[in-house]
């Protein structure tokens, strides 16, 4: 749960200068759940690609590496 909320304290801290017509704040007073499901969904990819990597299971393709 911290992870979850340290994500989000970067999203926010990363929105605060963009000038966006919907802000995040806006998103989480609508629905908090949407928010939670695309962190929680985004940690998980995160750790999906962080575990095959460490495991050498990823391509080592340049143009792989390279992008």
């Amino acid at each position: 749960m911290a992870a979850l909320y340290e994500l989000l304290r970067g999203f926010q801290a990363a929105h605060e200068p963009v000038i966006l017509p919907v802000t995040l704040k806006d998103i989480l007073a609508r629905d908090p759940n949407q928010v939670y499901q695309g962190l929680l969904t985004l940690l998980l990819r995160l750790v999906f690609i962080l575990f095959a990597e460490d495991r050498g299971l990823l391509s080592t393709d340049p143009v792989y590496t390279n992008h």
